[in-house]
């Protein structure tokens, strides 16, 4: 990822099949509102689209995107309380609503976005970290990177990313985190 790229050569792509997931979750939905399939991809699919868009700098946009994916997948979970897939982007949503600064969050209120609350994010990830079938790794790396940049907790951060480091001993930035960890948390 670089930051000062206007554009990769992989958007054209990705802007076809997040638009076609989109539209066929969508379909779904159309036919029966409470569609687990269509809710989960759709609240996924939207989920994803506004990281990439926060990552342009897009915020607002990327707000009402992943307001959209929180609301898609509440109702799933609400239909389907073990879809622990689900929680990963729950989690996410939840925790950096719940930790937005006070600016952020009369903003967030005037443009009609679903609040969130960082403890039951934290707990979301924790859930997936363990149950998710898709998304376990991922949830355990967020949770490191929530643990050890935002929530003075760098113990847990490092033996989750210990773990990392230990299954994959070639991967350099688990090399590099985890020196950064102790460095520079735990001095």
């Amino acid at each position: 990822y670089d930051k000062e790229a206007k554009e990769t050569p992989f958007d054209k792509d990705f802007d076809f099949f997040l638009k076609q997931t989109i539209d066929r979750s969508q379909k779904l939905l159309d036919k029966n509102s409470r569609d687990v399939v269509g809710l989960f991809y759709l609240g996924n699919a939207y989920s994803l689209k506004s990281r990439v868009k926060g990552l342009r700098g897009s915020y607002f946009s990327a707000g009402r995107d992943a307001g959209k994916g929180k609301n898609h997948l509440e109702l799933l979970v609400k239909i389907q309380p073990d879809q622990y897939d689900a929680f990963y982007n729950l989690g996410v949503y939840n925790y950096l609503a719940g930790a937005l600064p006070g600016y952020a969050k009369v903003l967030k209120t005037l443009f009609f976005l679903p609040g969130g609350n960082k403890e039951k994010g934290l707990n979301y990830l924790k859930i997936a970290s363990k149950k998710s079938m898709y998304f376990g790794e991922e949830a355990r790396l967020i949770l490191a990177r929530f643990y050890g940049d935002f929530e003075d907790r760098p113990h847990e951060a490092i033996q989750i990313v210990e773990k990392f480091h230990a299954k994959y001993p070639k991967n350099a930035w688990y090399h590099y985190w985890l020196g950064t960890l102790i460095s520079d948390e735990i001095n």
